[in-house]
């Protein structure tokens, strides 16, 4: 019991991560971090109690240690990138994928004000057990096991919502590129950086205008060349920052999955409900 109790003071370290995440893009999500803070604790204590029934830790387990805390680290980022990219004069021709982008955040966005709402409830629910060494009535786990499809359902959602945020965010970095081929400013020879990485296109974009390189007629296209550089640096420091950012949460998924293991490790009767949820009986 040592052991995983050992493992379970980690997810604070892992919620520690995420808060700085997230704080380093300007946001706190204070609401968020308190309930799964909350949650940690009736985890541990739950395992204390040893109970025959382990419905209550499955549940804390699932909801600490899943996705959710991932899709709020990436929303966060998202949030920064949109705002940053809407602050520049971007050329007309991307504005339809700056919509996109949008679009999928302001929906991705309702689905986490749901999922907050859930495991808010959900938090509410067992501290109510609580009193009773976290022995649920029939009618409470009806009820979080409802909450739990729910959390699944939208996190799910919310999470394919990101992806296509994402993936439209790279495709406006390589309109961007086309969009410097065709005014003239690149030479078709940096057409190869069409269909690259966000980061890859913009960053070697930037370095051909920097450097002065293919750069076509530069004598006569200097005031072409000066605004739409001005946009290509705006996109490639933005594009940049949105993958370090990435990258960073990218490190906290991988460590929040060797915490899974060593968690299960030493409790094989955990089951993580986001996987295995089952019919809503109750027995």
């Amino acid at each position: 019991m040592q052991g995983i109790l050992g493992k379970t003071m980690e997810i604070g370290n892992t919620l520690e991560s995420a808060a700085r995440i997230v704080s380093g893009l300007g946001q706190e999500f204070t609401n968020t971090f308190e309930v799964l803070g909350n949650i940690k604790e009736y985890f541990q204590d739950v395992l204390k109690h040893n109970l025959e029934d382990h419905f209550v830790q499955n549940l804390c387990y699932s909801v600490l240690c899943g996705g959710f805390i991932l899709l709020k680290c990436g929303y966060a980022n998202l949030n920064k990138t949109i705002q940053e990219m809407e602050k520049e004069e971007l050329p007309k021709r991307v504005h339809p994928y700056v919509r996109e982008i949008r679009s999928y955040f302001e929906s991705m966005e309702k689905k986490l004000q749901e999922l907050d709402n859930t495991v808010t409830e959900i938090r509410t629910t067992i501290r109510e057990s609580k009193p009773r060494k976290y022995k649920l009535t029939p009618e409470e786990k009806l009820e979080l096991k409802m909450l739990m499809r729910d959390f699944k359902s939208d996190l799910k959602i919310a999470e394919n919502y990101l992806k296509e945020a994402d993936r439209a965010l790279k495709s406006l970095q390589s309109e961007v590129t086309n969009y410097l081929i065709k005014e003239g400013v690149l030479a078709a020879g940096a057409a190869a950086l069409v269909g690259a990485g966000a980061g890859a296109a913009c960053g070697a974009a930037k370095e051909i205008l920097m450097e002065g390189q293919q750069v076509v007629d530069a004598a006569t296209k200097g005031a072409m060349l000066g605004s739409v550089l001005g946009v290509v640096k705006a996109l490639y420091s933005i594009s940049r920052k949105y993958e370090a950012c990435k990258f960073e949460i990218n490190n906290l998924q991988a460590d929040l999955g060797i915490l899974r293991n060593k968690i299960k490790e030493n409790n094989p009767k955990l089951d993580d409900l986001n996987e295995t949820m089952g019919d809503l009986n109750v027995v």
